[in-house]
């Protein structure tokens, strides 16, 4: 039988920062969308200080903009303004998309440079 191993990350951040289904369980067997890994690490960077102050417009250029939860539209702005997130190829975000390996790795290795 083989040892496989399970991430840690996105279940230990969900938990830490209050996320879960829409019934506020815990679910890590549920794939991570993109605009939730996005408000993820956008309340993240705001417990470091970091993040929008007072009033602010950021519009969105995404083609499905619209499609954004209300929950995480502004830290798809501030992800997006700074470089952490970017479209899927086609214009749109996707952010009810599960996020692939591949988008995860990419978004973390830009949030970690833009907070550093």
């Amino acid at each position: 039988m083989r040892n496989e191993r399970k991430p840690v990350l996105f279940p230990t951040l969900l938990l830490f920062f209050g996320f879960g289904t829409d019934e506020g369980i815990f679910s890590p067997d549920v794939p991570v969308t993109r605009e939730r890994l996005a408000a993820m690490l956008y309340r993240y960077a705001g417990s470091l200080g970091l993040g929008f102050e007072g009033a602010w417009e950021f519009r969105l250029d995404y083609s499905d903009a619209a499609d954004i939860s209300e929950y995480a539209r502004e830290a798809m702005c501030w992800m997006t303004m700074n470089g952490i997130l970017h479209g899927v190829g086609d214009g749109t975000a996707a952010p009810q998309g599960a996020a692939s390996r591949a988008q995860i790795a990419a978004m973390l290795r830009a949030f970690c440079a833009a907070i550093v």
